[in-house]
């Protein structure tokens, strides 16, 4: 058991240097080829910049998520049935200013800066979403803290 993918999605505008956040997702992710950058327009025609990083290999999805770190495992533990949708995917969203200094929190819900978070479990007949997800976060979080 364990995640089909893990998605990162972000914005900046085209005053900001889209590369911090290139560099932001490449860390969380440990895979600097899983980021994509787009250059697009916004509505009012000013430049905006879509940071997206998806690791589509299982292993690496799932074992991505130790670098989330004690604390925000641990509230999401706590928090599971309340992120996880029908879909079988766990969401989240991390404070963009704190990742950029090289910190990871979870973002306030009325937060703006946030970098936008997808894991899609991988549920079989027999298990719950509730229970993949348990299962990976335990599992991640005997990856990060000492024996």
């Amino acid at each position: 058991m364990g995640l089909h993918y893990a998605s990162w999605i972000s914005t900046c505008s085209g005053l900001e240097d889209e590369n911090i956040y290139v560099d932001a997702l490449s860390w969380l992710t440990g895979n600097s080829e899983s980021v994509k950058l787009e250059k697009s327009t916004s509505y009012s025609g000013g430049n905006i910049h879509l940071i997206n990083a998806t690791l589509s290999n299982k292993n690496q999805a799932t074992k991505s998520i130790s670098r989330l770190g004690k604390d925000v495992l641990f509230t999401l533990m706590n928090e599971l049935e309340s992120r996880i949708d029908d879909d079988n995917c766990l969401h989240l969203r991390l404070d963009l200013v704190s990742l950029l200094s090289g910190e990871i929190k979870l973002a306030n819900p009325k937060q703006n800066s946030t970098v936008k978070g997808r894991l899609k479990l991988e549920v079989y007949p027999g298990n719950t979403a509730f229970e993949v997800a348990e299962s990976i976060i335990t599992n991640a979080l005997e990856d990060v803290l000492p024996q």
